[in-house]
């Protein structure tokens, strides 16, 4: 429910961020990679069900494809879903998005950001959404031990600039 709020928040203040959503792992019929609940699909669904957005995009930036998200959401034509991940990482079988940017070992931040930003221009551009749930995921960090990936410097974008709502998650909080 906590996603949910946040969505309706951003959709009052323009941008909300929820510290404790972004479990796009989770399926309808089981769990996956610490997630239980995918609490971004169910509000995506609930607010286009509900007739409160026409449109939304998930845009995940965890180093781990969302693949809960993307199976959640496959039947759902108003629901676009976009992982840019690690291509070689969990989970080891993909599910298909509908777009899906694999990543490279070894990739640099500017590279990261680079494609990061002209992913989200193109999709805002072609997919016209109401609402963005980004989920910013915290794993791309180098040192990150469940991350596995590329990145020296802890970065994070955001949809910025854009005049829509942003639904910021955070995935989890490794102590370092």
């Amino acid at each position: 429910m906590g996603t949910l709020m946040t969505a309706q928040l951003a959709l009052q203040h323009g941008i909300a961020c929820h510290l404790a959503g972004g479990t796009h792992h989770a399926h309808y019929d089981f769990g996956s990679g610490f997630c239980i609940f995918n609490d971004q699909a169910f509000a995506v669904r609930q607010l286009l069900n509900r007739g409160v957005v026409e449109k939304a995009l998930m845009f995940d930036c965890d180093v781990h494809q969302g693949d809960g998200a993307a199976a959640m959401l496959t039947d759902e034509p108003r629901a676009f879903t976009c992982s840019i991940h690690c291509e070689k990482n969990f989970p080891v079988r993909k599910m298909k998005s509908d777009r899906d940017v694999g990543l490279s070992l070894g990739m640099t931040d500017q590279d990261y950001l680079d494609t990061v930003f002209e992913t989200l221009e193109q999709l805002l551009d072609w997919v016209q959404p109401d609402l963005v749930f980004y989920d910013a995921g915290v794993d791309i960090f180098q040192h990150d031990p469940l991350g596995a990936c590329i990145f020296p410097s802890r970065v994070s974008p955001i949809a910025t600039g854009a005049s829509l709502p942003v639904v910021v998650s955070v995935t989890f909080l490794w102590p370092r």
